[in-house]
């Protein structure tokens, strides 16, 4: 199940070039948080624009949205995180498909809420500018939990884990016991899930407990340095 507010464009591109920097230009109420450049077959190009809006949420922003530009300024895709506070980019592979991933942030009273959405692009089966979303779950979490994408290691191949705790056995980060779900990706889809639940309780730092519990991955939303400090 994909994140609510998610729109899917795909749109030919036009004849006419422009170039990628001009194709979104923020007014005086947006923020343009990140622009990231993404290679295609046949020396073609996309423009992922993270934009931020003004409003009266968390450290004075109320949505968070995603822009994807072919070469040619069309919008490829859009989607929009309300309440998030800003969205960041991950461009990782699942084997040989090229992927965006997209973590909105959100700040919450005692922590942090996370939500991804998960883009295929560049497939040869398709055409270069296309953007295909790819979802084998609901992909929200808190700062608790640890979500990956990319290769599992130790000869499991490409795929998507996130570990997630679930009943604690103190106040809200003493311990927790933590569900592990994990699906491998084959053949272009995701397959699964796996789903593991821990015997232990472990304090609820990701990556600590990834280490703790035998994954060779670390949590992917903590490499981001969020505007506010994140979690």
């Amino acid at each position: 199940m994909l994140p609510s507010g998610m729109i899917g464009l795909i749109i030919s591109a036009a004849t006419a070039a422009t170039p990628l920097a001009a194709c979104y230009v923020a007014n005086k109420d947006d923020v343009v948080v990140e622009r990231l450049q993404l290679q295609l077959p046949h020396g073609h190009k996309l423009q992922a624009v993270s934009v931020s809006h003004h409003g009266d949420g968390p450290l004075g922003f109320d949505a968070s949205q995603v822009f994807i530009y072919t070469s040619s300024c069309q919008i490829a895709y859009a989607q929009r995180f309300d309440g998030a506070m800003e969205t960041r980019f991950d461009d990782v592979r699942l084997g040989d498909q090229p992927i965006l991933v997209l973590t909105s942030y959100q700040l919450g009273g005692s922590g942090c809420g996370y939500s991804h959405t998960i883009l295929s692009y560049g497939d040869h089966r398709w055409r270069d500018d296309a953007i295909e979303p790819l979802g084998p779950m609901r992909l929200d979490h808190d700062n608790m939990d640890g979500f990956y994408v990319g290769d599992l290691h130790d000869g499991h191949g490409p795929g998507l884990i996130m570990w997630e705790a679930t009943d604690g056995v103190g106040a809200h980060y003493d311990p927790y016991h933590y569900k592990i779900t994990t699906y491998r990706w084959s053949a272009g889809r995701f397959s699964g899930p796996t789903i593991r639940d821990t015997a232990k309780a472990y304090s609820p730092d990701p990556d600590m407990v990834a280490k703790q519990v035998g994954l060779r991955v670390r949590d992917m939303t903590r490499q981001h340095r969020f505007t506010g400090g994140g979690c």
